[in-house]
């Protein structure tokens, strides 16, 4: 994904300190899959929310991170930090929950700790499984979805950017993504462990989007015997289908499919359970067990099933529970280092951006020198044209050369602030 910089407004920007930088959050590590569920946002969520924050008059830059495993809005707010809870309290209204029953979910954290935090999920830290590779192209995408709502301006665009070629560096130069590289990968492998093999097994895939593919691959590599992929856009399914040579079917054909499958990995979100106990039910008595991993959040398996008799289910936060066996060794001191590093440039930006404004006025002020000296010397001399330009080369040459020193130094003497 190419990320372009979305064009600056006009007139005078405001400058922000670290502290104005605020985090608010839920994730796998506080708050189960039922309750992420209820605050994860689609494509058209994060649009939506974003657009609402950006009307509140607190909040001058904002961004969504929406995940599986977490859904943290980070905002740039010089009032908003003294009371972060106001704008869960907003969310919740937004989603109809009432903020007292989810309170104990949410964490709160500002400046360099907040910056710190998003450093760390990009670099896959902070991961279920750590390491890997979907969280990267997720915090891209946050970044998109702000920049195209009109809410990242400079900071939350060099804040994500920053996270971005934290988790660049950490996956390169420590081995941190040496393991199984996404939580697909990982739960094709925790079939394997269940079964002991997939060689000879029937496996149904939902869901065509990058989790889905990447199941796709870890199925296909590791030898199942039949493979159906499902997709509630069928034509997606195809293709990927006739890509790696499975069958492709409607997501209606699931319940038929159920019968005749061994395992069932499901990767696609949906509003509503793709595979309901009333589908299972109907697909009854079953030939062998079934076993189900439901990667979606929200759910796209209904709970349910694990009730049902020949039915074993299990969710992210199950395969969380075993992701340490599918982690390998990597340098995580050499990641905090990494991490300290992109954050004092960050910083550095910060500083350098509280004299913009300063900056803007005395190159404001030597312009105006330069054009009341030139004019002044036009008439005492009674210049010519060429004498005139030659002049003014001379003036702009001259100007160029002491405004670069000012604000070399003037940045230097900002940028030599210690990183909080």
């Amino acid at each position: 994904m190419c990320l372009q910089p979305r064009k600056k407004p006009q007139g005078n920007e405001t400058w922000y300190a670290m502290d104005h930088i605020l985090l608010i959050g839920i994730n796998h590590k506080n708050a189960p899959v039922e309750i992420r569920e209820i605050f994860s946002f689609g494509q058209e969520g994060t649009g939506l929310s974003l657009r609402e924050l950006a009307k509140l008059p607190l909040v001058a830059e904002g961004a969504l991170l929406s995940t599986c495993n977490r859904t943290e809005f980070y905002l740039v707010s010089p009032e908003g930090t003294r009371s972060p809870q106001g704008y869960c309290r907003l969310l919740c209204r937004l989603l109809g929950v009432p903020w007292q029953q989810v309170r104990a979910y949410f964490y709160f954290q500002k400046g360099a700790a907040a910056v710190t935090h998003l450093f760390s999920v990009a670099s896959g830290l902070d991961s279920m499984i750590k390491g890997e590779s979907q969280i990267l192209g997720q915090v891209k995408q946050a970044l998109a979805a702000a920049r195209e709502s009109h809410a990242a301006l400079s900071v939350i665009n060099k804040l994500f950017l920053g996270a971005i070629r934290t988790g660049k560096r950490a996956r390169a130069e420590t081995g941190i993504n040496q393991g199984f590289s996404s939580v697909s990968s990982a739960a094709v492998a925790f079939a394997v462990e269940t079964l002991g093999t997939l060689c000879g097994k029937k496996v149904l895939l939902i869901g065509a989007g990058t989790a889905g593919t990447l199941a796709l691959r870890a199925v296909v590599q590791a030898g199942a015997g039949k493979i159906y992929l499902a997709n509630r856009t069928y034509e997606k399914a195809r293709i990927l289908g006739k890509k790696y040579k499975v069958k492709s079917l409607h997501i209606e054909e699931v319940g038929a499919i159920l019968p005749e499958v061994d395992v069932v990995i499901s990767s696609a979100a949906a509003p509503f359970h793709l595979i309901t106990e009333s589908s299972l039910q109907a697909a009854l008595p079953l030939r062998k067990p079934l076993l189900l991993i439901d990667l979606a959040v929200p759910r796209s398996i209904d709970p349910l099933i694990g009730h049902v008799e020949g039915a074993t289910l299990y969710n992210i936060d199950d395969l969380g529970a075993t992701s340490g066996r599918f982690s390998q060794a990597y340098d995580e001191e050499k990641i905090y280092r990494i991490m300290e590093e992109e954050k004092l440039r960050f910083f550095q930006f910060l500083s350098t951006r509280k004299v913009v404004p300063l900056i803007k006025e005395l190159k404001r002020q030597f312009e105006e020198i330069r054009t009341l000296s030139l004019s002044r010397i036009s008439l005492m001399y009674k210049l010519d044209d060429k004498e005139r330009r030659a002049f003014e080369k001379l003036y702009r040459k001259i100007m160029h050369q002491a405004l670069h020193r000012i604000i070399t130094g003037i940045k230097d003497i900002n940028s030599g602030d210690s990183c909080p």
